[in-house]
This record gives C-alpha cells, sequence and structure tokens, in this order.
C-alpha cells in the first residue's frame, strides 16, 4: 500500500510533494522514523528511480482498506500534482486525510473560505453503488466531492476537435452535467500533467456521444476549473452533420439487423402508425435534452413513445406526467429524467407546429440545429 504523507518520530507531518529532490529524502531517510498518521505503524520512505517517492507500510495492517487505492503509481502522481496544484493556488490543503466520521479517507481535501472540498482522483474501476455512498457520505457531512477521472487510455492520443466518442458506463459516472451547457466529463492525465475535457457531449446512442476533445496543460489550468468554450455555430453544424450520419446509420442497421421482426418495439410502432422505418420524417430522432437517459437511439425511444400514446388515444399535446411515466417503465431503471425528456420532446413537436406525424414539419433542419445550439452555453464552473 503507497501513501504520500507520514508522520516523524518528533510528531511532524510529512508530504511527499514534487518540490522535494530524491536526494534531499534519502537524507530525511538516514535521519528519521517514519508513522503511519492512522494507525501508527511504522512505514517505510522509498525512494527510487522509476516511481516516485511513497511511504509503504512494514507490515499488513488493518487500515488498508480505509485508502482507496494501493499499488498504481498513476494514483499516486495524480494525487501529488493535485496536492501542489491547489496548495500552489493558496489553498490549504490535507493530503489522504482519515476522515473518522465517515471512515472515509478521500486523495485530498480541499479548504476554502466556504467549505470544505474533498477531492477523489479515480484511477481504477469503482461500482456505481460505492460511488452513490462515498458521494452521498460526503454531502451528509456538508461537503461536496469533486471526483476527477484518470483520463482513459484511448482518449490519451484523441485529436482535438469534434468527435464521436464511446464511453463507458463506469465514465458516464463522471460526467458533470450543467444547466444550458450540457454533459462533460473532466480528467487528468498525470504522466504528460495534462487535463483533458470531452465537453457539449450529445448523446446518440448507448454510450456514444458526439463530443469536443481540448487538452489543457497543468501549468494553464485555472481556479475555478476551466471549462471550454461553447461550440461554434459552424462546429454546431458539424455536431448536425454527424448526428444526421448516425441516426441513419441507425435506421438502416434496425432493419438488417433485426432478429424480432414486426415484434421489434420501433418496428411495430412504425407500422402501425404507417410510417417507414428508412424513411422517417425528421421530427423523429431528435436530440432533445435529457435524452441520455434512455439507452437507444432517439429515433427508437421517440417512436416507442408516440406509438405507445397511439395505441392509448392519448393526444399527445395534452399527456400527462402519470402517462409519460407509465412509458418509462417499459425500460430499463426507469427514472424522472425518461419523463422530462418525454415532455421535451412533444414540447418540441408542439413548438414546430406538427399536428401530423406522418408528414414532414416546415424548416424542422433548422429548428434542430438550433435546439443544439440552445443546449451549450459557455461557463466557468468549479464544484
Amino acid at each position: 500500500m503507497h501513501i504520500l504523507m507520514a508522520q516523524m518520530e518528533n510528531g511532524e507531518t510529512i508530504v511527499l510533494t514534487s518540490d522535494i529532490e530524491r536526494n534531499a529524502l534519502r537524507r530525511l531517510r538516514c535521519q528519521h522514523q517514519f508513522y503511519c498518521p492512522q494507525c501508527q505503524s511504522k512505514v517505510i520512505l522509498k525512494v527510487g528511480e522509476v516511481v516516485i517517492p511513497h511511504f509503504a507500510h512494514e507490515q499488513k495492517t488493518s487500515c488498508r482498506d480505509s485508502f482507496s487505492e494501493g499499488e498504481s503509481p498513476e494514483h499516486l502522481l495524480g494525487k501529488r500534482l493535485l496536492f501542489n496544484f491547489f496548495q500552489n493556488k493558496g489553498y490549504a490543503v490535507k493530503m489522504e486525510p482519515f476522515l473518522r466520521n465517515l471512515s472515509q479517507r478521500p486523495d485530498l481535501v480541499v479548504e476554502t473560505q466556504k467549505m470544505s472540498i474533498p477531492i477523489e482522483f479515480q484511477c481504477s474501476p469503482i461500482p456505481r453503488h460505492k460511488f452513490r455512498e462515498r458521494s452521498e457520505g460526503y454531502r451528509l457531512a456538508g461537503m461536496e466531492p469533486l471526483w476527477i477521472l484518470n483520463t482513459p487510455a484511448k482518449f490519451i492520443e484523441q485529436q482535438n476537435g469534434i468527435g464521436i466518442f464511446q464511453l463507458s458506463k463506469f465514465h458516464e459516472q463522471f460526467l458533470l452535467t450543467t444547466p444550458n451547457e450540457g454533459d462533460l466529463l473532466f480528467s487528468l492525465h498525470p504522466p504528460t500533467s495534462t487535463f483533458h475535457y470531452m465537453s457539449s457531449l450529445l448523446h446518440i446512442g448507448g454510450q456514444r456521444y458526439i463530443g469536443l476533445h481540448n487538452t489543457l496543460p497543468y501549468e494553464a489550468q485555472t481556479l475555478p476549473f476551466s471549462r471550454p468554450k461553447a461550440p461554434s455555430q459552424s462546429m454546431i453544424e458539424q455536431y448536425y452533420h454527424l448526428y444526421k450520419i448516425q441516426r441513419n446509420a441507425f435506421l438502416s442497421q434496425r432493419i438488417l439487423l433485426n432478429r424480432k421482426g414486426i415484434q421489434d418495439p420501433f418496428l411495430r410502432g412504425c407500422y402501425e402508425m404507417r410510417l417507414h422505418p428508412i424513411r422517417l420524417p425528421l421530427h423523429f430522432g431528435v436530440p432533445v435534452a435529457h435524452n441520455r437517459a434512455f439507452r437507444e437511439a432517439d429515433c427508437d425511444w421517440q417512436i416507442r413513445l408516440l406509438y405507445f400514446l397511439h395505441k392509448r388515444k392519448i393526444e399527445w399535446r395534452a399527456a400527462s406526467e402519470k402517462e409519460l411515466w407509465s412509458f418509462a417503465r417499459q425500460f430499463d431503471e426507469p427514472n424522472e429524467e425518461m419523463v422530462v425528456a418525454c415532455k421535451e420532446y412533444l414540447s418540441f413537436l408542439e413548438q414546430c407546429g406538427i399536428h401530423n406525424i406522418t408528414a414532414e414539419g416546415k424548416n424542422i433542419e433548422n429548428k434542430i440545429l438550433r435546439l443544439i445550439s440552445e443546449r451549450y452555453v459557455a461557463k466557468k464552473v468549479y464544484n
């Protein structure tokens, strides 16, 4: 188990920051004994040439479980980078403090004038329930945690600019969402001291997103943490171009790869409402806000929504929240955000003046472009 903080025999605390040279640490190692600040057992100061300097327990100890990760060099380096970053910005920072009232040990705690902020630099997969439990534990103690993801390997060499990105369910846990700005995946790559931003993420189905990738060197980072600029109008047009390509690919593949025949909910809805699956009007497959709540492509859940209302002879302009909840329960893990997405979609149809779902509305493409554009307004946010 590797840790970056220890106590000396005189009670003084030492934190292994990057400004302490290795030779100075080797001299210190000859002059002092070091102890774990939690269990008080002896720890060894290891100063090699490859792994960053760290302390390790001489023997197995019961305090091992309170440390979130053990052997990852990137985790150690990331914690040290973040410690230096907050300290250089003038904040009081605690490294690996054990919060006894929570029985939790965040990587860092940053003290501001208004609050204490637990910082979790996450390198290894963490179960969703544990992620929620740890976050809720901090919040019950009056602290809002900031989780920073170790940059996924597949994004390290990713070129800056607009692209289609595949995020795992683990990665999605770390998405930050702010009103009128969209989803953002914020991460740190310790070996290159670089922050990565996957911003203005537009869900297109499953774990796939259209988004904007940007990098920021450690030295250029600010507090509050910088947020990328909102996409320009030309970028929005690129978003919509990619979105249409993905929409058309979904419609083609749904026919070719379908194994359920007419029992497929999407195809059944098309058949019953007399819609051709390949030539759906553009008002099916609209990237409304909160569409990420559905794992299905927008064409899929929107056809199924209108078919659901059609079967029950419910006027979609007057669909109640109870009826939308009934629709959401057809999907895995129904939630409030699904209901909100349905409301957003029905509102879009109404605003477009669509009275016949089989007919193309006027200027739909321009209205979808505006819809995408309105989702992204540049802001700076520090959680």
